[in-house]
């Protein structure tokens, strides 16, 4: 993010044009790469967690077998977040760590994250993401929606009401604004600080493991008969 704010102080010593290809051709692939990290940064550490205590279980715990939910999934097809963090608080549940892990993990890529950034990720994967600075882009929006017709009134008028159980599609008009730089430096700031806030919490819990390993108790009591 650093280099973010360094770039939004350069833009500021040129005119609009040099403006715009400064942002062309070097802002807008780090703003493009800043904006992937959260919710990439959170399904990685998700994964790199659940072997990481997978493994501490299997030291650790009597009986633990050495069953994961992805072992039944084809090679390469991964779980989904929502499985990938149950799994993991399951896995969690028996240490000190293991809630302020996913409590911190969950912090990574928010619903109120996604809402700031007009849900950059997922359409920048998907589909078409919102601009840097200038332009508008989805002018028109399809949705699926509750059907509605007009129904006649006591009085005579008619009010619209939606018809139970019905579906209809819905157009709309009014493109997605663009991001301004600021706007994403103060978004992503606060998603780095959560991602560090996370990655404490794994090496607290990565310590706490450590300490109950029968290596480590082995070594204490080695200590302990000197």
């Amino acid at each position: 993010m650093s280099d973010l704010q360094v770039w939004s102080g350069v833009l500021t010593d040129y005119g609009e044009e040099d403006a715009w290809s400064l942002r062309l051709h070097f802002i807008e692939p780090l703003v493009h790469y800043c904006m992937l990290q959260p919710s990439s940064t959170r399904d990685r550490l998700g994964r790199v967690a659940t072997n990481g205590i997978h493994q501490a279980n299997l030291s650790t715990k009597p009986g633990y077998k050495d069953v994961l939910d992805q072992d039944k999934r084809k090679p390469g097809r991964f779980l989904m977040r929502p499985e990938v963090e149950t799994q993991l608080q399951r896995l969690a549940k028996d240490w000190t760590n293991g809630d302020r892990l996913l409590a911190a993990l969950q912090e990574l890529d928010s619903e109120n994250y996604r809402q700031q950034t007009f849900d950059y990720r997922n359409q920048a994967s998907h589909f078409i993401a919102p601009r840097l600075e200038f332009g508008e882009v989805q002018f028109v929006t399809r949705r699926i929606v509750a059907a509605r017709h007009m129904v006649q009134q006591a009085d005579g008028s008619y009010r619209c009401e939606e018809i139970a159980g019905k579906k209809a599609v819905s157009y709309g008009l009014g493109g997605t604004r663009p991001l301004t730089l600021t706007e994403i430096i103060e978004a992503n700031s606060r998603e780095y600080d959560f991602a560090v806030a996370a990655l404490h919490a794994y090496s607290d819990l990565l310590r706490e493991v450590l300490a109950q390993m029968p290596h480590a108790k082995n070594e204490k009591e080695h200590r302990c008969n000197r």
